[in-house]
């Protein structure tokens, strides 16, 4: 089943998925649901963070990674946000108190809930800013999968993508674009906001959803609604918007998407569901869609020394700073392995992209060099309740980050310019999607 079937006995649960735009805007509540006494996976505590701060840590399974271990291991992992020597320096890093941080076996989640100053956002808004790989070292005891010196310094995996981040990590974000998908004017472009409504967890609980996992772990879920990245009211009215959350340009009609974040995180598994629902809660349609985007990027240092990208899906590639139509023939076989033109990393584009609309089986996967990093994606099919994307691209940008570029992995929904659709959505439509994550990619 796909996020909106939730639970009837989950009475908060429910009513936030039946809140009124008033009611979302108005409200502003942090539920932690107790996980039921029967389970004994799982432990949810406060642990220490850099800057004298601490943390929500769910550890899903305490018999493998013990919990003080684990208590180690978010604390240098919130550290190495702003300092390169965890073990010694103290210093107030990226993960905020009120944050939630994951840990498996496999792996350190961190889960932003709280903006730090910016208006709209890629900070807050409940989603994934944070991956640490985690496997047992010479000793046996968990440690990072990427350390990078001699004080336990293991750098986020995921790094920013995008300018509208500031100081705080972005690699995943939704960014959606009305009327066209260009990058101006900035009261087209729309985003989660940062301060989501509820927040609420379930800890070993079934989280079975549909065939990517069966049996217990985390269920995290945040409800918000999506606004303009531009908050100035007299610009949105000018281009026909009332208010920051208003998604129809016509000053006499307002239309408003909800959105519910769901994340489902299993103890014994190397990867995990992302889950989105938008749910246009009227009274009126929205503006044309240009494009919705869901991006994960990781930053294209020397750590990572990109080689290549995988992908189960032929491609085709452009390397003049617009991505390809949705038309064009492939130009590489399925499972090729092709390098990024790095050339591009003073200022430039390099995609790739698969090469037909409605394309099955989508897997792509970053690999990195000489690290032996790696980022992969995978979307479920559409028969599991989620709508299948127009295409999938794989980008290096030399914009966002001169000298390194940033490498990212977009799951591209509608795009009015490239495939010529009208993606206005109606009152009370809602559009669900889902994308699986693994900082060990997916290919056997």
């Amino acid at each position: 089943s796909s996020s909106l079937d939730l639970s009837a006995r989950d009475s908060l649960t429910a009513f936030t998925m039946r809140a009124t735009p008033t009611m979302i805007a108005t409200l502003s509540l942090l539920a932690l649901l107790t996980f039921p006494s029967s389970h004994a996976l799982g432990v949810k505590t406060m642990v220490a963070i850099g800057g004298n701060q601490q943390v929500m840590m769910h550890l899903l399974d305490p018999a493998t990674v013990p919990r003080d271990r684990a208590a180690d291991l978010v604390l240098w992992a919130d550290r190495s946000t702003c300092t390169t020597q965890p073990l010694t320096t103290d210093c107030n890093g990226l993960i905020d108190n009120g944050d939630r941080v994951i840990v498996t076996n496999q792996y350190i989640i961190w889960l932003d809930m709280v903006t730090h100053g910016n208006t709209i956002t890629n900070g807050g808004g409940g989603m994934l800013r944070g991956v640490w790989s985690i496997r047992t070292d010479n000793s046996g005891a968990y440690n990072f999968a990427h350390i990078e010196n001699s004080y336990n310094w293991a750098p986020n995996e995921m790094l920013p993508g995008t300018d509208g981040a500031g100081s705080q990590g972005s690699g995943m974000s939704l960014q959606m674009r009305l009327i066209n998908n260009q990058d101006t004017p900035d009261p087209f472009s729309v985003g989660l906001e940062n301060t989501p409504k509820f927040s609420i967890s379930h800890d070993g609980d079934d989280i079975t959803d549909g065939g990517l996992f069966s049996g217990q772990g985390t269920f995290y879920q945040t409800v918000g609604v999506l606004s303009h990245f531009e908050q100035n009211a007299d610009v949105l009215r000018q281009h026909g918007f009332q208010d920051a959350f208003d998604m129809n340009n016509d000053i006499n009609k307002y239309a408003q998407l909800k959105y519910v974040l769901t994340y489902r995180f299993a103890p014994w598994s190397s990867y995990w569901r992302q889950e989105t629902s938008l749910n246009n809660v009227g009274p009126d349609s929205t503006s044309s869609i240009a494009t919705l985007v869901m991006s994960s990027c990781v930053l294209g240092s020397a750590s990572w020394s990109p080689t290549c990208n995988w992908a189960r899906v032929g491609r085709i590639r452009n390397g003049a700073g617009t991505p390809p139509s949705c038309n064009l023939t492939s130009q590489f076989p399925v499972e090729t392995c092709v390098p990024f033109n790095k050339q591009v990393i003073n200022g430039g584009l390099d995609f790739f992209e698969n090469s037909a609309i409605r394309e099955t089986a989508y897997e792509w996967v970053l690999e990195g060099s000489p690290s032996n990093r790696t980022w992969g994606i995978s979307l479920p099919e559409e028969a599991q309740g989620f709508q299948e994307p127009d295409h999938v691209q794989a980008i290096l940008n030399g914009y966002s980050a001169k000298s390194t570029g940033v490498m990212c992995l977009d799951v591209v929904y509608t795009n009015v310019n490239d495939c010529g659709k009208n993606a206005a959505w109606p009152s009370g439509y809602t559009f669900n999607m889902a994308t699986d994550y693994s900082p060990y990619g997916f290919f056997d």
